[in-house]
């Protein structure tokens, strides 16, 4: 059949007819969707305004230890376990502990540190000014002669993949140089994992309720953004290696630094010196260590060896004294450019330092 003017004009009158009721069809279907669904329930976790803070839990659960929640914009008042006395912290628009919210653009002649980890990294029981980061600004501030910024995003509980989080969400958003992670001391169960971390990468590419509602539908069929998922039956150590190992490897990957501290677990409460450690807890720290080693990272070790590097009560974490001594070990290593993983043994210093 020849195409004539006339058939042309047809087709284009039942296109646009066509294109008429599609859009007729679509406005019915978004506007059904605002009315039925509302946006948060579309969006996923780490789109949401609180969506990097992993951990929000806060209270005491019959028989638990205290819980800190991080949340933004928050004056947070947390325990010294086993002891009376509290300290307190400021958290900004972010969830991080800082008094202050900085630019996603570092300012200038600035080296910019993102710190993750667990409650070591956050200050569980550190004053302001007396954290990890607080302490590593200083001292490589000092060392280098620049100007050091470094941002505390470190989550009270957290474990690998809470880190993995936070590196995904912030130091992908700010420009940071280098990231300064610290050995995580708890667990994320597999299962838990998998189901609170599998979810399709990226943000919303629009607000169209009718776009969010099938990205949620087929997240399922999407790439998970966070890690590569494991398979059932993996340890929770195996976990934690991999999860730690592919923050350093998306870091070195967009040409950020890493460091990495490996801490001790805990104090002794009986003796004067660190217990000994466990086969599973040697196994814990010597796979996480040669992991992020292999994948580029700058390590130093120190064990706290001595009471003076603790809480007077809270012997899960660090005095300020030994938070000084923690940052002076990393301090060390980033300057002569090697990691030290052999624990050093050196003690910290005869006069406790007091909260």
């Amino acid at each position: 059949m020849a195409i004539t003017p006339r058939l042309i004009r047809r087709f284009r009158r039942r296109f646009s007819m066509g294109l008429a009721i599609a859009s007729v069809f679509l406005v019915i279907i978004e506007l059904g969707l605002r009315l039925a669904i509302p946006e948060e329930n579309l969006l996923f976790s780490w789109e949401k305004p609180n969506g990097l803070l992993a951990y929000e839990a806060a209270g005491t659960q019959a028989g638990q230890q205290p819980v800190i929640g991080v949340r933004p914009n928050a004056q947070v008042n947390g325990p010294v376990f086993g002891h009376q006395s509290s300290w307190r912290a400021q958290t900004n628009a972010f969830g991080m502990r800082e008094s202050y919210n900085p630019s996603l653009e570092k300012p200038p002649n600035t080296l910019r540190v993102l710190t993750v980890g667990d409650s070591w990294a956050f200050g569980f029981g550190n004053r302001d000014g007396r954290t990890l980061s607080d302490q590593l600004e200083v001292r490589l501030a000092r060392a280098r002669g620049v100007t050091v910024e470094v941002l505390n995003a470190g989550i009270p509980g957290g474990a690998a993949i809470d880190m993995l989080r936070r590196w995904q969400g912030f130091g992908m958003s700010f420009k940071v140089d280098a990231v300064f992670m610290v050995i995580p001391h708890n667990y994320r169960p597999v299962t838990d994992r998998a189901a609170w971390y599998r979810h399709a990468p990226g943000a919303p590419i629009s607000r169209l309720r009718t776009i969010l509602y099938l990205r949620w539908a087929l997240m399922n069929m999407r790439v998970p953004m966070f890690a590569p998922g494991v398979p059932e039956g993996t340890s929770d150590t195996a976990v934690t290696v991999q999860d730690l190992a592919e923050i350093a490897r998306r870091a070195r990957a967009v040409g950020v630094d890493v460091w990495f501290l490996d801490a001790p677990d805990g104090f002794g409460p009986l003796t004067n010196k660190m217990e000994p450690s466990n086969p599973r807890l040697q196994h814990f720290h010597s796979s996480i260590v040669n992991a992020v080693d292999d994948e580029g990272a700058i390590v130093a070790s120190h064990t706290l060896a001595e009471r003076s590097c603790w809480q007077d009560e809270d012997l899960n974490h660090p005095s300020d004294r030994g938070v000084e001594v923690l940052a002076d070990a990393m301090v060390h290593a980033i300057i002569d450019g090697r990691s030290a993983t052999k624990p050093n043994l050196t003690p910290c210093t005869e006069q406790t330092v007091r909260q």
